[in-house]
């Protein structure tokens, strides 16, 4: 089979890959990619016929540099097969995408002077990568990362029997703010909110951090892809989060809590009902983006979720 690799303005094929792809999310949709203050460029798999089998987006750092993945706040972002592809006989779509993750390997080679990807959940099979340049002692390799993050599923969600799930801690914290008020929060106050979480860490954002958590929030509500909620105590947000969503999926992606307010357990009631609130709304399953710190890694998962493996592909100028 013989590929070809085009540069591509995004267009309605690159949506409707994003849609249908198995890989696909919301990390490169257009209004995403276009919020991350950083260029980037889109690519199509096709075969002789024309046919779009696979694309992907490269962040560049530099021209015929690719930037280092993962790309501050965007987890997942590599090859995306396309469904045709992917709806194959095993035995058949094994070798396809084996043969376009190669294909695009090789291409990349010529036109970067690195290669890096963070790939989807959903995408399996790393093995072009752990063999580039098989039998070639002198040859540069690519470190291939594990990563986890951890799929909710929301079908068929009901929040008592889902509440019997939760670690015992979440479920009486939950319980002891179950009549503290559930809001829409204001984006200046989500950010002032998010930077102050940081620096009670002893962790210094830096401006182009900041600029970016600000370029992301105002795009994905001025796209209706986000959820900006806040849990009120005294008349301030007590905790607030940033939640995407697309279709069938919801992301949680930003959250930050008032220091005056961090014992009470105020965050864990703003989980929940964004849970509950994403079920409503149709989703079927929550990523919560990442368990990947000790401390952060146990708080997502004490709601239950089941990890999920991913790859992070790496290789040097």
């Amino acid at each position: 089979m013989n590929l070809t690799i085009t540069a591509s303005g995004s267009g309605e094929w690159w949506n409707t890959l994003v849609k249908t792809s198995s890989q696909g999310d919301i990390f490169n949709s257009q209004w995403y990619l276009d919020a991350l203050l950083n260029n980037y460029t889109i690519y199509k798999v096709t075969d002789n016929a024309g046919k779009i089998l696979a694309g992907f987006c490269i962040l560049e750092e530099a021209s015929e540099v690719m930037a280092l993945a993962p790309y501050p706040f965007t987890p997942y972002q590599g090859i995306l097969f396309s469904k045709d592809v992917s709806e194959m006989p095993n035995h058949k779509k094994n070798g396809t995408e084996f043969q376009i993750t190669q294909s695009i390997i090789e291409w990349a080679r010529g036109g970067y002077q690195n290669f890096s990807m963070s790939l989807s959940p959903n995408f399996g099979d790393v093995r072009p990568f752990n063999w580039y340049a098989y039998g070639d002692l002198s040859a540069k390799r690519f470190t291939v990362k594990t990563r986890y993050t951890a799929y909710l599923e929301l079908a068929d969600f009901s929040l008592d029997q889902y509440l019997l799930t939760v670690r015992s801690v979440r479920r009486q914290e939950y319980k002891k703010n179950i009549s503290l008020s559930y809001e829409d929060d204001q984006i200046d106050n989500f950010l002032e909110n998010y930077k102050n979480t940081f620096i009670r860490q002893g962790i210094a954002l830096s401006e182009f951090d900041l600029d970016l958590v600000e370029s992301i929030t105002r795009a994905a509500l001025h796209n209706n892809a986000g959820i900006l909620k806040k849990i009120v105590i005294n008349n301030e947000a007590a905790s607030s989060t940033l939640f995407l969503y697309d279709g069938n999926m919801g992301y949680y992606l930003f959250g930050a809590n008032n220091p005056l307010y961090r014992s009470t357990g105020a965050s864990t009631a703003l989980m929940i009902r964004n849970i509950e609130e994403l079920s409503k709304m149709g989703c079927k399953t929550l990523d919560f983006v990442g368990v990947n710190s000790p401390n952060r890694g146990d708080y997502k998962l004490s709601f239950n979720g089941v990890l999920k493996p991913y790859f992070q592909v790496n290789l040097e100028a």
